[in-house]
């Protein structure tokens, strides 16, 4: 991890520990500098990142401000640190459904740039909230071998993106996320505990590396009783 998105983190989680309220400033930027002993360029970057990720809001001449926290057992559709961290305060469960290195499907090829038959590790997972009590969604992702190599359960069972960026160094840059509602089928609908036809927002997502490189391709089908979810937008600045 970098320097300035160490930096960001801490800023968050002191945001969140401290439960600080929309408007309230931060240090200045030679405070920071001074505090985290560092240079001025890198709290910049520090700060455009939390910027962009919705945690804080600049105003020119005058500083940075903590932007409103968002709704309780909300996920973020535009985190890209993968359920765990999104939903930790809904003590997020998850049963790995199937795990096998499969020859890339044609859908799939296309979405993460592979030849037809190129293996992947395919994982299929559905996620509960609470202790299997409640079924938030089913999860099916397709990942490059050649990039995550053979996933670990101990992966699996906690966070794949921590994995991926702390154990095998592969840092995660951005992800394209298409979104449409659909009915539900027998096999899903069983999944979630609902009924064949009830409706269902589906999620599709591609992950890529920060070089550009697409590596994860998912789709989540989701509860319609269960999925909450936002975005926030950084700036509308021309």
């Amino acid at each position: 991890m970098l320097l300035y998105e160490s930096i960001a983190r801490q800023i968050v989680q002191e945001i969140q520990e401290k439960s600080l309220p929309h408007g309230y400033k931060l240090e200045t930027l030679d405070q920071l500098t001074e505090r985290f002993n560092t240079s001025k360029n890198t709290i910049v970057r520090a700060l455009e990142t939390l910027e962009a990720h919705g945690h804080i809001y600049q105003i020119r001449g005058s500083g940075s401000f903590v932007r409103r926290r968002k709704r309780n057992y909300y996920l973020d559709l535009l985190s890209h640190q993968g359920y765990q961290s999104s939903l930790k305060k809904l003590s997020l469960t998850s049963k790995l459904i199937s795990k096998e290195i499969i020859p890339a499907p044609e859908f799939v090829c296309k979405e993460l740039d592979v030849d037809l038959g190129e293996p992947l590790v395919y994982i299929k997972r559905l996620h509960y909230i609470g202790n299997f009590a409640r079924t938030l969604c089913i999860e099916k992702s397709y990942y490059k071998q050649s990039v995550v190599a053979d996933l670990p359960l101990e992966a699996i069972n906690d966070s794949i993106f921590d994995y991926i960026q702390n154990e095998l160094d592969v840092m995660i840059g951005f992800s394209d996320t298409y979104i449409k509602v659909e009915k539900l089928k027998k096999q899903e609908a069983d999944l979630l505990k609902l009924h064949v036809n009830d409706p269902a927002l589906v999620i599709e997502e591609i992950y890529y590396t920060k070089y550009g490189e697409p590596f994860d391709y998912s789709e989540a089908t989701y509860n319609y009783e269960e999925a909450y979810l936002y975005a926030q937008a950084s700036s509308f600045a021309k």
